[in-house]
């Protein structure tokens, strides 16, 4: 059973996996702050949360794991009934670990992070496929409107950008300069 005491966040996240992904289990969740910040929300289903450790159902995901991914098949860690309720499906408010961090919008410095435990209303499940046109749009500083969730996203991939480039793994190629 969902847990009935999670407080409601107060966000619009949505997902984003590819076509045949049943388990939804991340999602995101970008929220203007003031000053030139933005919250950014990662939120993680946490199935956990519906059954005691030494449950049947407990023993199950320990002895489980993960999921297992097989070339045409997969191994869940949970039974197709528990995933269906935990899955962080469209539309529903559903249980979840969230991480927020508080980042300036012109480097993306993180001001501030905090986790919770609480119910995260799901806007949308995007596919990879319906959003394919985003990679381009990014490159070329271009953010379109017709995408759910564009302007996130546009976010979301600056702020990886900018993880990137602070870990040193950006900027050791020259692009521009490719002999191949």
């Amino acid at each position: 059973a969902e847990p009935s005491d999670l407080p409601l966040a107060r966000v619009v996240a949505f997902s984003l996996d590819d076509a045949a992904t049943t388990e939804i289990d991340d999602a995101f969740s970008l929220t203007p702050l003031d000053s030139g910040r933005s919250r950014i929300g990662i939120h993680i289903a946490a199935p956990g949360l519906g059954f005691a450790p030494r449950s049947p159902l407990g023993a199950v995901a320990r002895e489980r794991l993960s999921t297992v991914y097989m070339p045409g098949n997969k191994i869940t860690m949970l039974p197709p009934a528990v995933i269906a309720r935990f899955t962080l499906a469209e539309g529903r408010a559903c249980p979840a670990l969230s991480l927020y961090l508080d980042v300036r919008e012109d480097d993306f410095t993180v001001e501030n992070r905090h986790t919770c435990v609480e119910r995260v209303p799901i806007a949308a499940n995007l596919r990879h496929h319906a959003v394919e046109a985003l990679d381009a749009a990014f490159l070329a500083g271009d953010v379109p409107r017709d995408i759910a969730f564009a302007g996130e996203m546009n976010t979301l991939w600056k702020f990886a950008l900018a993880l990137e480039q602070a870990r040193g793994k950006l900027g050791r190629i020259d692009m521009t300069d490719n002999p191949g």
